[in-house]
């Protein structure tokens, strides 16, 4: 336990690369030169945002808290790389899958998180699988990185009976090697990745979500369809623990799209605040508030704060409406459902730092996270961990 948490502590978390590098191409936000000199003034505060280092991922390794014991290099190898692109993408969920009560569940936790990782990565170069389609165009290219996810997940379950040995698909792919792995041994449900293939269509095609309920639903698609697959890498079912997950799920969901907020609106266009707020609220041009062209506008600032503060209100509504079916949850389960909902602990840091930022997305602070609450934020995780609560 020490060592995991301790491993978390090694890793600087910081949004500046994720957050702020999407500042670097020019987008629908900077129409001009000076726009584009407000936005480099605004994210030039590179001192605050060091690199972050996974260095510490052998140091997991060897203390055996993934690989099982006997496991050849190829499955270290893999193990090690899923690992590293969850610290890289999505640190804060690196903590809930080292507490994990199994090497199994550890090692399908991180393969179906780096799925979820890599399908949504925009920025990067496109999966060595299922090539197929003409990707000349931006947009082309990001539906082919959800169709090549689609081709290697549904191989996965076409080989599931199959040795690992005798599968030349998964020869390019250490997620897909893992998650076949890990389907030998648990039964996932092929529709909650498809769920999430779906989410991360919706993100390349909907600019704005017209209604709230959009925007939870969303939610619950991606997130909710995530942990659900955790659960059943313990072999976890139930009512109870189901709807528990969706709402674990949907503050999860909305925690990360109001902490990716402003990389996902320079890089896309894509808008986090639905139509129906800010008509609510009387928020006239919500892309320019988020920027740092829309700093000095203080009427406008307070209208999108209001705004944001009702998605926050949704998410914490969702982890009470969660921990309010502990006792049946924790019933079904045999307390393994405990460790699945995790996040929804870590996610409520985050909401936290934003309340207390009063609800301002674009506050130079709100990502710069010091070493009190790294430690809070681990053993309040870890201690949970123990006493089955979440």
């Amino acid at each position: 336990l020490l060592v995991a948490v301790l491993s978390v502590l090694l890793v600087e978390e910081d949004d500046k690369e994720f957050y702020y590098n999407s500042y670097s191409k020019k987008n629908e936000l900077c129409s001009s030169p000076v726009d584009i000199a407000r936005m480099k003034a605004f994210t030039s505060h590179s001192h605050l945002f060091p690199r972050r280092q996974v260095s510490s991922i052998g140091l997991i390794n060897s203390f055996t808290m993934i690989t099982p014991p006997g496991a050849d290099p190829q499955f270290k190898a893999d193990v090690s790389d899923v690992v590293a692109t969850v610290r890289q993408y999505d640190p804060v969920a690196t903590l809930p899958g080292l507490l994990l009560p199994t090497h199994d569940s550890r090692v399908g936790y991180f393969a179906i998180r780096s799925f979820w990782v890599k399908s949504g990565l925009r920025l990067s170069p496109l999966p060595d699988f299922g090539v197929a389609g003409d990707t000349s165009t931006a947009e082309s290219k990001e539906a082919e990185r959800i169709r090549r996810w689609r081709r290697g997940i549904d191989r996965v379950y076409e080989s599931r009976d199959v040795s690992l040995t005798d599968t030349r698909d998964f020869h390019f792919d250490s997620t897909l090697r893992l998650l076949h792995y890990t389907l030998q041994n648990h039964s996932l449900s092929h529709n909650y990745f498809e769920d999430i293939l779906k989410a991360r269509c919706r993100d390349i095609d909907v600019k704005q979500y017209e209604t709230t309920q959009d925007l939870i639903n969303h939610a619950s698609l991606s997130c909710g369809s995530l942990i659900k697959l955790v659960l059943e890498c313990m072999d976890v079912s139930g009512d109870e623990v189901s709807r528990a997950a969706d709402e674990i799920g949907i503050a999860h969901g909305l925690t990360n799209a109001l902490r990716q907020s402003i990389p996902v609106l320079s890089t896309t266009g894509k808008l986090i605040v639905p139509a129906d707020l800010c008509i609510k609220y009387g928020v006239k041009s919500p892309r320019y508030l988020l920027s740092a062209l829309g700093m000095g506008d203080e009427k406008g600032k307070r209208a999108m704060q209001c705004a944001v503060e009702d998605i926050v209100k949704i998410a914490r509504c969702n982890l009470r409406k969660a921990r309010a079916r502990k006792a049946k949850v924790l019933a079904e389960s045999g307390d393994e459902a405990a460790f699945a909902f995790l996040p929804g602990l870590v996610s409520e840091t985050f909401l936290d730092r934003l309340e207390a930022k009063s609800f301002h997305l674009t506050d130079r602070k709100l990502r710069i996270v010091g070493v009190g609450e790294h430690l809070t934020c681990a053993f309040k995780t870890a201690k949970s961990s123990i006493q089955r609560t979440y």
